[in-house]
């Protein structure tokens, strides 16, 4: 009886640990892992509701297959591409990026600094489900929802 007990508590630990392990998702590899529709639901590990008045549109990035991105960002629009060398080792870049100039409310344009300035500083990703999390390093910054 005690043998079972040693071998259910074990099997039972080992279950726990791989389940575990699938919840810290996966680094992409390419920008083919990355490529879709995605909005932004936290940032600074908060969720963006935190700081988003009410009424006003989510920051948004869609990736296209071959790494362009672009997206809303609170009040403009942004353009860029993922940096391929980066991805392949693991990491998250962005080359340049271009923004249009408008001028929105006070609290819209100030999520859309920060949004902004932490994309630029992400230096890792991960995913897992419909979830990606940019990091800074290994710090969640910014959390988006595949759409």
């Amino acid at each position: 009886m005690r043998t079972v007990l040693i071998f259910a508590f074990f099997g039972a630990a080992l279950l726990v640990a791989t389940g575990c392990a699938s919840l810290d998702g996966r680094a992409p590899t390419g920008a083919s892992d990355l490529a879709g529709e995605w909005r932004l639901t936290d940032i600074g590990g908060e969720p963006l509701k935190t700081f988003l008045p009410v009424g006003e549109r989510a920051p948004t990035m869609t990736i296209e297959e071959d790494g362009r991105l672009s997206g809303f960002t609170g009040v403009n629009r942004m353009s860029g591409q993922l940096d391929p060398a980066a991805l392949a080792e693991g990491r998250f870049g962005l080359g340049p990026m271009i923004t249009t100039k408008m001028a929105g409310p006070g609290e819209a344009m100030a999520v859309e600094a920060r949004f902004l300035d932490l994309l630029q500083k992400a230096d890792g990703a991960n995913l897992r489900g419909k979830y990606l999390s940019l990091t800074q390093g290994g710090t969640p910054t910014l959390k988006f929802w595949r759409e």
